[in-house]
């Protein structure tokens, strides 16, 4: 059986979650609680793996909150390869040198690069923390506390500037990350 994504026509659309909520309530493959997730992920692909006719209701709903989407079969979509995390840019006359942090070339044609995106990014994730604390040890009566490192996991917010480079051909995306923790080099200079 086919499946079906509904695409933004433009990524400057937006729409609330209470309407993206209220849309899905008419249909049966589209979780309500799951709008927060679709509304948070909104860059171009709204949602995939619909049935046809839930896909055309979604629409429908969508287009009466003037969140205006198109239809298009999901084996029509092209498929992006995993991206290739780029350290070090270097361009030069007719071709672009990417490398990867354990130094790994890969050198593409300028007139395959078909556009650039670039963009700051601000998501949460996950953090593992060393934080001192005590520990309760008896022996007999007798209670002792000894100091001791803990591991906790926070959710922290983290903000960062990336850049994906799309090509014509396979791999079609690498992309560069720069942020707090990472560093890209530009023609030997850190960014």
């Amino acid at each position: 059986m086919s499946t079906y994504s509904l695409l933004q026509i433009s990524l400057d659309q937006t729409i609330d979650r209470q309407s993206l909520a209220d849309a899905s309530v008419a249909v049966k493959s589209v979780a309500r609680a799951d709008c927060a997730h679709l509304q948070r992920d909104l860059f171009g692909i709204v949602i995939s793996d619909l049935p046809l006719d839930d896909a055309q209701i979604f629409q429908a709903e969508l287009k009466r909150r003037n969140f205006l989407t198109e239809l298009v079969a999901d084996d029509e979509l092209p498929v992006l390869h995993d991206e290739f995390s780029i350290q070090r840019i270097e361009i030069e006359a007719e071709s672009l040198s990417f490398a990867d942090a354990m130094g790994r070339v890969q050198s593409r044609a300028m007139e395959e690069l078909v556009f650039v995106a670039g963009g700051f990014l601000n998501h949460s994730k996950m953090k593992s923390i060393l934080v001192k604390g005590t520990v309760n040890s008896q022996v007999g009566r007798i209670s002792e506390f000894f100091p001791e490192l803990e591991r906790q996991n926070l959710v922290v917010e983290a903000s960062e500037f990336r850049l994906d480079f799309f090509f014509c051909s396979a791999p079609h995306r690498l992309r560069a990350s720069v942020s707090a923790e990472s560093v890209v080099f530009f023609h030997g200079r850190p960014l």
